[in-house]
């Protein structure tokens, strides 16, 4: 929804196409689905256009969902050609710069008829390690709907999203998800602000209802990024761990490079000077493990304890022994 906005304030053309049950996009643009007389599941079943049914708010259009999708699934599961529903309802529409489909949480027939009539994948993915459970399930989707159905269907980006600078699980996860994925991930960072859970309740987006607060900032940012990377090859400008803005260009070491011991604290090497490693080869304590086999994913992985010294543990000034 802030997405779609942010573009159409940057003067793109945008459609919204709401795909969840849930309606969360139509509800949070101020739009009563349950008022509605014609929604996408309609246009899904072939009762009416996708023209017809798009509602303009200012300057997004949407096409808007509501309960009733979430029968979609058993009603078209016997219809043949069914993945490709939705890409033939878009063919008839005008072209539009973007034109950005809502998934609903789970991979059922709704997100498959997403995936095969896009070009590109967006995946917000929340800073906690809970998050990257559903990361490899999502990614073999994608690589079997680019197999079967979509050839043409790339992951264009990963948007890290409830980040708070000060935890730093947060930044270990950000750390970790740019070690794998390089560059497909956003250097612009959606952190935790709750004007951004508010918004929706009044039915605005976050620039109607506080364009100066830092989840507008960070939208916007995230706007002119995706508007960039489509102008022009992105070249690895990321921000800091703590979501501020980057002062240079960083190469990212690849996979396998050895650490320089210079670069290492003092904590982080034995006393005879060697590098201690965790079982998979890495600097000990790694938070993600390796790569999953089939997915190219990182698996989650156990946060190493760190040691903790309680006051019974802690010596005494001598001034007051």
């Amino acid at each position: 929804m802030n997405l779609g906005a942010g573009l159409s304030m940057l003067g793109k053309s945008v459609l919204l196409v709401d795909l969840d049950p849930q309606a969360h996009l139509t509800y949070g643009l101020g739009i009563q689905a349950h008022e509605l007389d014609y929604t996408v599941y309609e246009v899904l079943k072939g009762e009416i256009s996708a023209a017809e049914t798009i509602v303009e708010r200012g300057k997004l259009e949407i096409l808007p969902a509501s309960l009733s999708l979430s029968a979609a699934e058993i009603e078209l599961s016997g219809m043949a050609g069914r993945e490709f529903l939705l890409k033939e309802a878009l063919a008839e529409l005008t072209p539009r710069d973007f034109v950005l489909l809502d998934c609903p949480p789970s991979l059922g027939l709704l997100t498959l008829n997403a995936l095969t009539a896009a070009q590109e994948v967006f995946i917000p993915l929340q800073t906690e390690f809970l998050a990257l459970q559903g990361m490899s399930k999502l990614m073999d989707t994608i690589n079997v709907v680019r197999k079967r159905l979509n050839p043409g269907l790339t992951i264009s980006g990963i948007i890290g999203t409830q980040f708070d600078s000060r935890k730093n699980l947060n930044k270990e996860v950000v750390d970790k998800i740019r070690e794998y994925f390089s560059d497909k991930v956003f250097s612009t960072l959606i952190h935790d602000n709750v004007a951004l859970a508010e918004a929706p309740s009044y039915g605005k987006t976050i620039f109607e209802y506080r364009p100066t607060c830092r989840g507008a900032q960070d939208y916007m940012d995230l706007c002119r990024e995706t508007v960039a990377r489509r102008q022009e090859p992105f070249r690895g400008v990321r921000r800091g761990r703590d979501g501020s803005k980057p002062g240079c260009v960083a190469r990212k070491r690849a996979k396998g490079d050895a650490v320089p011991s210079d670069k290492l604290s003092d904590k982080a090497k034995r006393p005879d000077g060697a590098v201690p490693s965790g079982a998979d080869g890495g600097p000990q304590g790694a938070v993600l493990s390796s790569l999953a086999r089939q997915s190219s994913l990182p698996s989650v992985g156990r946060l190493a304890p760190r040691p903790r010294r309680h006051a019974r543990d802690r010596a005494l000034p001598s001034e007051r022994l």
